[in-house]
């Protein structure tokens, strides 16, 4: 009950873990604590957690879902690198900070931010430039959930990647059904 951290390496190449839920008060993942955890298919981060760090779920190619909380501050290098499983991320306007490749790999991926390219291009946020090294299709300036699980609405000029199918930005909710644009 008094972890506040998970530390380096701390299921490193669990080859059999299939799931894992991260307590509240843990706040920071350790570099590499998931890395090749493979058979890895559900994870839930804590509510407050802060950090993510280098390599941490690189490899974790079997997730298909993956929520950051809004408590989120920083994403380190190749932190969700090879999560090709994963069809959506929502990023929420506390992460100020992402490393190099972090996004590497997610293949299948639309990236939704709740902040604004203006905002992130601000010194007040420091996004590597080859965060999203698969170029996958980014929309800025998302309105959230209140509880930044799913994408409520977004303005069409912010895509960017505009030659993505617009279906590819559909953000998947169970019990919804998509039915058109309006």
């Amino acid at each position: 009950t008094g972890l506040t951290s998970l530390p380096d390496y701390t299921f490193y190449k669990c080859i059999s873990l299939e799931s894992a839920a991260i307590p509240d008060n843990v706040t920071a993942i350790g570099n590499y604590a998931f890395r090749g955890c493979e058979a890895l298919t559900s994870l839930k981060l804590g509510a407050y957690t802060e950090s993510i760090g280098n390599n941490s779920f690189y490899g974790c190619s079997s997730l298909e879902k993956f929520a950051l909380p809004k408590t989120l501050v920083s994403i380190g290098n190749y932190a969700l690198r090879g999560m090709s499983g994963v069809d959506a991320l929502v990023i929420p306007k506390s992460v100020t900070s992402i490393g190099k490749y972090a996004f590497y790999g997610m293949n299948k991926a639309t990236i939704f931010c709740e902040a604004t390219l203006d905002e992130i291009n601000s010194e007040n946020y420091e996004w590597n430039a080859r965060f999203n090294g698969s170029y996958r299709p980014v929309i800025y300036g998302c309105e959230l959930s209140s509880d930044g699980s799913y994408v409520v609405s977004f303005a069409v000029g912010v895509i960017k990647n505009e030659a993505a199918p617009l279906a590819e930005f559909l953000q998947a909710r169970d019990g919804y059904e998509f039915l058109g644009w309006s």
